[in-house]
C-alpha cells in the first residue's frame, strides 16, 4: 500500500537510502496540482498521518468556506500494516459518506491531501519518511476509490500565505490551531485537525 521511491523521485521528493537521505534526480514538473473548484463544491481535506490524521469538510461558497465536520482519524492497529488498512478504510467512510447538518446533506465531491514535493524537512529518519509516504498513498487511493476529485498541495503553498515568517515548528502548530478557531469558532484537537482546516480553507479560497 505504500508509494514507491521512483513515484517520489518522480515528483521531486527527498527519497531515503542506506545511508540516509539524497536528493531525487529529477526535479518536480508540476509541484503543486490542484483544480479551481467550483462554487458548491463539498471539499474532503486531509492532513494525512499513519498516527493521527487531520480531516475537515467544507464547502465552498461565494464567500467564506463553510466547515460542516472536522476530526482527526486515529488508526487501530498495533502493527504499521494493521494502522494503514484502518486508515484507508476510514478515509474511504469519510468519501463515501452522506453527512447531514441543519437538515441539509452534504457529500464529498472533492478531496485534497497535503503531500510535500521536493522536500524532507520535518522527518527525522527514512523510516518516518517512508511511514508518512504510505499514509500519504492511502489517504489519496481511498478519496479516488470513492470516485472523488483529486488535488494535492504541498505545506508551503498554503503556510506561505498563512504563516508568513514563522519557520519552527513549534510555532507553526500554535499559529494553525490560533488561525483555525479564529477562522471556525471551535478548538481543534490538535495541529493535525487544525491543518487539515486551514488546507481546507485555503484551497476553497482560490
Amino acid at each position: 500500500m505504500g508509494i514507491s521511491a521512483s513515484l517520489f523521485e518522480s515528483a521531486g521528493v527527498i527519497v531515503p537510502s542506506r545511508r540516509g537521505y539524497k536528493p531525487a534526480k529529477k526535479k518536480p514538473a508540476a509541484p503543486i496540482e490542484w483544480d479551481a473548484l467550483s462554487e458548491g463544491s463539498i471539499l474532503l481535506a486531509i492532513d494525512p498521518a499513519s498516527a493521527a490524521a487531520g480531516w475537515a469538510l467544507m464547502e465552498k461558497t461565494e464567500r467564506d468556506p463553510k466547515l460542516i465536520f472536522s476530526g482527526v482519524i486515529r488508526p487501530a492497529g498495533r502493527e504499521e500494516l494493521g494502522k494503514m488498512d484502518d486508515l484507508a478504510k476510514q478515509v474511504h467512510e469519510l468519501a463515501t459518506r452522506t453527512f447531514r447538518l441543519n437538515g441539509f446533506d452534504y457529500k464529498p465531491t472533492d478531496a485534497v491531501v497535503e503531500m510535500p514535493f521536493g522536500a524532507g524537512k520535518g522527518f527525522s529518519n527514512p523510516r518516518a519518511l517512508n511511514v508518512y509516504a504510505r499514509a500519504v498513498g492511502v489517504c489519496e487511493a481511498a478519496c479516488s476509490l470513492a470516485g472523488l476529485s483529486m488535488n494535492r498541495i504541498e505545506p508551503a503553498s498554503w503556510k506561505s500565505s498563512m504563516m508568513a515568517g514563522i519557520r519552527k515548528r513549534d510555532a507553526q502548530k500554535r499559529r494553525s490551531m490560533f488561525l483555525a478557531k479564529s477562522l471556525f469558532g471551535i478548538t481543534p484537537i490538535d495541529d493535525n485537525h487544525s491543518d487539515a482546516m486551514l488546507i481546507g480553507y485555503f484551497l476553497c479560497m482560490r
